[in-house]
């Protein structure tokens, strides 16, 4: 019994916290400490390609597999 009551009182006493912080991390301050839009743009410009190389060896991977089961199906 005093460990429910415990963890009931934990509980309580975290959501404000949790609250605090979360708002703390929402806000943003008045200057960017650094600016990353040049960062974010390099990386979406490369989302292009990687993302049709992954495609690509999905595509593979799946033929592969569907090669295999009937295989294994016909035997």
């Amino acid at each position: 019994m005093k460990t429910f009551v415990a963890k009931k009182i934990r509980r309580i006493a975290l959501a404000p916290l949790a609250l605090v912080s979360g708002a703390a991390l929402a806000t943003e301050p008045a200057t960017p400490v650094v600016d990353t839009t040049e960062l974010v743009t390099t990386i979406e410009s490369a989302t292009g390609p990687v993302s049709d190389v992954g495609i690509a060896v999905l595509s593979v991977l799946a033929t592969v597999m569907v090669f295999f089961l009937i295989r294994r199906v016909m035997r």
